[in-house]
């Protein structure tokens, strides 16, 4: 089987995506994917109506905020989050990046990666967009990310 490699490819201060599976490789069943996430850096606090995802901690330490419950996720710990459980995390420490593994299914993960990266470029979108986005890409907002949540500072 022949696979995608999309990579995005940022500067060391913003996450890094790298899908080693697409949809278009799995029929759209799932996408497979590694993430790089720097100090203070992860999503906004949110879920998916529409799709389960999986993260194991390849290298680092990840703050996971799952359910409205903070837990730590060490090196090896996987992390089920099951459609519709709101869910957040970020890296709390400044001397290391974080690798995760993800497995997001049904796939369309990526998509959103990519619309998103369009959208963010003119500056946040408004809460019409968000509306839209939310529903189309199956990412629903319910609070902010974990690292405003934690008041962790901006700058080390």
């Amino acid at each position: 089987m022949q696979h995608s490699k999309s990579v995005r490819k940022t500067s060391p201060k913003e996450s890094h995506v790298e899908f080693f599976l697409t949809a278009e490789d799995t029929n759209g069943m799932f996408e497979w994917f590694t993430l790089v996430v720097p100090y203070g850096d992860g999503p906004i606090y949110h879920s998916h109506q529409r799709a389960d995802e999986m993260l194991q901690v390849v290298t680092g330490e990840l703050k996971v905020k799952l359910d409205g419950v903070l837990t730590n996720l060490m090196e090896g710990d996987i992390c089920y989050i099951p459609r519709g459980i709101p869910h957040a995390y970020t890296n709390v420490h400044t001397h290391q990046t974080v690798r995760l593994m993800g497995l997001f299914s049904p796939a369309g993960f990526q998509t959103f990666i990519k619309v998103w990266e369009t959208v963010a470029k003119n500056g946040a979108p408004d809460e019409i967009l968000l509306a839209e986005m939310a529903a189309r890409y199956d990412q629903y907002p319910h609070g902010p990310p974990l690292a405003v949540e934690l008041h962790l500072p901006v700058t080390p």
